[in-house]
C-alpha cells in the first residue's frame, strides 16, 4: 500500500461556479498530487451545487453531501462525543444542528488528520464537527472580509462560535488576503497579524499567453493606443 502524507477532508457549502469553490477544487487536486488521502464534504451536490463535481471525480476524490443518506453519517461513538462537547454546543442554532451532527459522524468514521473548511457557515459547522470528533488539526478559511460586511450572509451567532473554535487546540483561521485578515482580526478581537494569509492559486495552463495579434486586436477594439496602460478587473459587484 502506498504511504500517504496524511488524511484530509475538505469542506465547502456547495461546488457551484464560484471563486471559493474553484479554489477548493484546485486545493483538492493539489493535495492529492502532494500525496494526501483527500475527500470533500458539501451541504449538497444538487443542480448548480455540483458544478465542479466532475473535476474532482476525475481525480478519484470521494464526494459526500450532507443532504444525502450516507451510512458514514452514523457513528457508534458519536453520542459520547456529543456528551463530552455539551458545553461547546450550548446555544447551538437549530438551523445547523443536523449538519454539525452528520459532519461529526463522518469525521469520526474517517478519522482525518486535517479538516479544511471554506466560507463562514461552513467554518462554523465543519469546525464544530471536527472539534467534536477530535480531529487534531482544523483550518478555517475566510474568503473575503468578515461576515458583518455582508448582512445577507451574516448570522448573529457567527462571531460567538468563531471565538469558541479559535480557543480550541489545533484550530487556525486564515484568509486569502491581507485586507480579509485585518478584518477578521478586528471583528474577533484578535492580535494584529495573527491571522495568516494564503493567496488564491492560479491554474496557469488555463490562461495561455495571448498572441501579439490578439492583443493588438483587443486594443483596437477598445480604442487603446499601443503601449498605453490597461488595468483589467475580474470580479463580482455585490451590494
Amino acid at each position: 500500500m502506498t504511504k500517504t502524507a496524511g488524511s484530509l477532508i475538505l469542506m465547502v457549502g456547495y461546488l457551484g461556479p464560484g471563486g471559493a469553490e474553484r479554489q477548493i477544487t484546485y486545493l483538492a487536486r493539489g493535495m492529492v498530487q502532494a500525496g494526501w488521502d483527500t475527500s470533500l464534504l458539501t451541504f449538497s451536490l444538487r443542480d448548480d451545487g455540483a458544478h465542479f463535481a466532475d473535476v474532482l471525480r476525475a481525480e478519484h476524490i470521494p464526494l459526500h453531501a450532507l443532504d444525502r443518506a450516507d451510512p458514514l453519517f452514523r457513528s457508534q461513538g458519536l453520542l459520547l462525543r456529543l456528551t463530552m462537547a455539551a458545553p461547546m454546543l450550548n446555544n447551538l442554532p437549530v438551523e445547523i444542528e443536523s449538519e454539525v451532527v452528520k459532519a461529526a459522524a463522518l469525521f469520526l468514521r474517517k478519522r482525518p488528520d486535517l479538516v479544511i473548511c471554506y466560507l463562514d457557515r461552513v467554518n462554523i459547522v465543519g469546525g464544530l464537527a471536527a472539534v467534536i470528533a477530535g480531529v487534531p488539526r482544523v483550518l478555517l478559511s475566510g474568503r473575503n472580509l468578515n461576515p458583518s460586511h455582508f448582512p445577507y450572509l451574516d448570522r448573529p451567532w457567527f462571531q460567538q462560535f468563531y471565538r469558541l473554535l479559535l480557543a480550541s487546540p489545533g484550530v487556525t483561521l486564515m484568509t486569502n488576503s491581507h485586507a480579509g485578515a485585518r478584518s477578521y482580526e478586528h471583528w474577533l478581537g484578535l492580535p494584529h497579524a495573527s491571522v495568516p494569509v494564503i493567496h488564491n492559486g492560479l491554474a496557469e495552463t488555463a490562461l495561455p499567453e495571448a498572441a501579439p495579434e490578439q492583443v493588438a486586436s483587443l486594443r483596437a477594439e477598445l480604442g487603446l493606443a499601443h503601449g498605453s496602460p490597461l488595468v483589467l478587473g475580474v470580479f463580482r459587484l455585490s451590494p
